[in-house]
């Protein structure tokens, strides 16, 4: 239930739930944040899996901004990488009675229900309370696009996409204090999809026969990883990644492109490597190389079972992380412009800030139910 320490009198209650994965409630929470920072008179009700109160719960917040809780109706955060399937299923027929008894116990009266887009039972008990609901989309608008338009793509025989398919957070800071600048290649693959064994290998291999600095955040695979990966780069099973591509060290992203992932690195104004694994990973990968034009693929096809050599890896690590050649500086000189263009869009009376705005104006003048 949620806590009862901050105040009821509030023009405005937003009752926000998110899909239970990284991926989806960090950008729900930012969200969050952002809303709770325009208006003091607006409160939000982040609802979460009591699994992900006590990942989440201890972590710095508005006041405004309180949590309410469900029971743990999907797998945990530490398996469902491996039934992805089951996971899905548990999120789309476990979570709604619960989310809707929840509703119906707070006390103060909701506004507005914020729902992430892929929870579509939201809107059903929006309908069934009289209570109105907003759709977050976690991810870039031209993937929303293509799937709202899914029967053309199908209808016209395009498939741009697969759908089926503490002490150590010193270490790796100091190690990149120690490391010159933009000298580092990052890599991280994300929080659901893994590759596979073999893959590990290659690119273990690949980035020790490159001779390039690294840090790679490997997950699972983190002890295998450092084992193979020789002296020129660090292996960790997680690191707090908006800071890392912030650190001057840092010259290059190979990256997975989920959605999160994509739009820091263009904050940080970093050319990519990209590396597919499917959903909306491969129009994010395309508009980085060919829209873009920051950076190049590793893989063309998503899915794991594209196995990538070591020799592939090595030439292509070392090609991209060669500042001094024309094309890595064109690509990063565009990645700078793209970042500026974030910068500026984020800013005071930047589009991010006005459309924000115009949000809660609106939610702000719908009855509470």
């Amino acid at each position: 239930m949620p806590s009862n320490n901050v105040s009821r009198s509030r023009s405005c209650h937003v009752v926000a739930m998110a899909v239970p994965g990284r991926g989806h409630i960090n950008p729900m929470m930012n969200f969050c944040k952002l809303l709770a920072s325009r208006r003091d008179d607006v409160l939000i009700t982040f609802v979460v899996t009591e699994e992900w109160l006590g990942l989440i719960g201890s972590d710095s917040k508005p006041d405004n901004i309180r949590f309410g809780t469900i029971p743990n109706v999907t797998p945990s955060e530490r398996v469902r990488a491996t039934n992805l399937l089951g996971f899905l299923e548990a999120v789309m027929t476990k979570m709604e009675d619960p989310f809707e008894q929840l509703l119906k116990r707070l006390e103060t009266p909701v506004t507005t229900i914020l729902a992430d887009t892929f929870l579509f039972w939201a809107v059903s008990v929006g309908n069934r309370m009289s209570i109105p609901v907003a759709s977050f989309f976690p991810m870039s608008a031209s993937v929303f696009s293509m799937f709202h338009h899914f029967d053309l793509l199908v209808q016209n025989g395009h498939h741009p996409i697969d759908i089926s398919g503490g002490s150590d957070n010193l270490n790796y800071f100091q190690w990149l204090d120690s490391q010159p600048c933009n000298s580092v290649l990052y890599v991280s693959f994300g929080s659901v999809y893994s590759v596979s064994s073999a893959q590990v290998d290659e690119i273990a291999a690949g980035l020790r026969d490159s001779g390039v600095r690294f840090l790679w955040v490997a997950r699972g695979e983190s002890s295998r990883g450092r084992e193979m990966c020789g002296e020129m780069g660090l292996v960790v099973p997680w690191c707090n990644q908006l800071k890392v591509l912030s650190h001057s060290s840092i010259g290059g992203f190979w990256t997975h492109c989920g959605w999160n992932s994509t739009v820091e690195g263009l904050f940080s104004g970093l050319p990519f490597l990209t590396f597919p694994l499917g959903i909306d990973q491969v129009s994010n990968s395309k508009a980085a190389v060919e829209d873009w034009k920051i950076g190049w693929r590793v893989k063309g096809q998503a899915g794991v079972e594209t196995l990538v050599k070591r020799e592939e890896i090595c030439w292509i690590v070392k090609r991209f992380m060669n500042l001094e050649s024309n094309e890595g500086k064109e690509i990063r000189s565009r990645a700078r412009k793209l970042q500026k263009i974030c910068q500026e869009a984020a800013a005071k009376g930047g589009s991010s800030e006005t459309n924000v705005d115009a949000f809660i104006r609106y939610i702000t003048q719908l009855p509470s139910h």
